[in-house]
Formats: structure tokens, C-alpha cells, sequence
């Protein structure tokens, strides 16, 4: 009867983080196993319609997995949704190494969620710390790469890309175009499709990829930093992250 019902839950934050800095939950898989099935079972008595996701997992680190598979295995019943967390750890999100945990638990029909995005801000061995150019076509490639790979929703949070940067600019405008995707397909490593709603296709390309031949005629081309264009679709090249909009 709520005007704005709560209608998703997240049962804890990240329950395998008990180290001397953050620790969010203090017992073991089985002691969150049980807290997960009162919480779904609670949830869906008062509400039906509700959606239930398990505390966000902590990443793909080894601790991490070792404290979620067993839950993941034996629980399937007491979620609706997974939740990946990566936090500045992986260029998309490990959005394909969850994929294929959940496949390979037994939850390959269930979708799933990235509820802490963060992009990585620190500069790899030998590299120069990227700069704000660099982190905005990160955001561009990292959430088109990890839709791609089948996650559903994916929040953001500022670490990498505050308000008012240029990689905040970056988010809003893959937010604007491709928010309201029905589908989304990797071609490539460099290449993405995303179906929308109002039957629109867009593709995002970076590396230098091209789009499919059988994509002709005038096209619509926004580069990761807002230039947009008019171009033939045998032109387009993505020398830098575009979004490219078949009409």
C-alpha cells in the first residue's frame, strides 16, 4: 500500500568482509545461509512481488568465492537475483567470471546484478596513474563490457569518476543511450550491440572496431566525450569509445 514500496532487498553487504578494517558480518557461509533463507522466506510472506538479492559479494578474490559457493550452491531457493561487487579490482566488473559462477552452481536462469561499480584508478606495473581522459573512456568500455556479458543492472559508485569529471560525463551518456537496453551482445572483445526499447539498435566500439557489414546507410556517431556526428556506417571506426545509433 506504499506509494514508493520497497520492492528490492540486499540481504547484508559483502558478509564474507571480516577483516580488522571492514567487517560486515561475523559468522560463517552456513550462519549467513540460514539468515538468507529467514530473509526471503520474511520478505515474499509480506510481499509477493518483492525481489531478493544475497549480500553483495566482495569481488571474485579466492576468500570470496570460498565463502559464497557453498551458499550459492545450497540456497538458489532464498534468491532471485545475484550481486557482484567490484570495487576498482576489474576493467568489467568481473562480470563474466560471475556469470560463469553462478552457470556453474546450478543458477544459470537467474540473472544478475553489479551493486557497487567502481572503475580501476590505479595505474598497472609500469604504467603511467591514468589520467581523467583515460578514466572517462574506462567507464565507456567497463559498462558496455559487462553488459555484454549478461549483467542486468549495474549501480555505480564515484570512486574513479566523482561528479563533475569527465568520466562522470562519460557515465551519464552511456546512462542516456543504452539505460534502456531489452538486450545486449559482445561481437567482439572491442564491440557490443545493444537492442533498446524503441527498437533502436546501439553499438559501442572502441580498439579501432567496425561495424557488421550488414549495418549500411547514415548513422549516428557520439564519441565517449559527447561529439556527435552524422556518418556512413562503412566510415565508422571506433579509434576512441563511440556509441554508434542505427535508427
Amino acid at each position: 500500500g506504499l506509494q514508493y514500496p520497497l520492492r528490492y532487498w540486499e540481504i547484508l553487504n559483502e558478509p564474507e568482509m571480516q577483516g580488522p578494517e571492514l567487517t560486515f558480518f561475523q559468522e560463517d557461509s552456513a550462519a549467513y545461509l540460514e539468515l538468507l533463507k529467514l530473509s526471503y522466506t520474511t520478505i515474499k510472506g509480506a510481499d509477493p512481488n518483492a525481489v531478493v538479492l544475497p549480500g553483495g559479494q566482495a569481488g571474485m578474490h579466492p576468500h570470496s568465492v570460498a565463502y559464497w559457493r557453498p551458499v550459492l550452491r545450497s540456497g538458489g531457493g532464498f534468491f532471485d537475483i545475484g550481486n557482484i561487487h567490484s570495487i576498482g579490482s576489474d576493467d568489467e566488473f568481473f562480470a563474466s567470471e560471475y556469470r560463469d559462477l553462478l552457470d556453474s552452481l546450478g543458477h544459470a536462469e537467474k540473472s544478475y546484478w553489479i551493486t557497487e561499480a567502481g572503475i580501476p584508478t590505479r595505474p598497472r606495473p609500469g604504467d603511467s596513474p591514468p589520467t581523467e581522459d583515460d578514466l572517462a573512456k574506462m567507464v565507456f568500455t567497463s559498462f558496455a563490457a559487462a553488459f555484454g556479458e549478461g549483467a542486468d543492472v549495474i549501480i555505480k559508485i564515484y570512486r574513479g569518476s566523482p561528479v563533475g569529471t569527465d568520466a562522470y560525463e562519460a557515465y551519464l551518456l552511456m546512462a542516456r543511450t543504452v539505460g534502456d537496453f531489452v538486450a545486449a551482445t559482445r561481437l567482439a572483445e572491442n564491440a557490443l550491440r545493444f537492442e533498446m526499447i524503441d527498437r533502436k539498435t546501439v553499438y559501442v566500439l572502441w580498439d579501432n572496431a567496425v561495424l557488421p557489414f550488414d549495418v549500411t546507410g547514415t548513422v549516428t556517431v557520439v564519441t565517449y566525450d559527447g561529439d556527435e556526428s552524422q556518418e556512413d556506417a562503412s566510415s565508422v571506426v571506433g579509434g576512441v569509445p563511440i556509441l554508434v545509433i542505427v535508427d
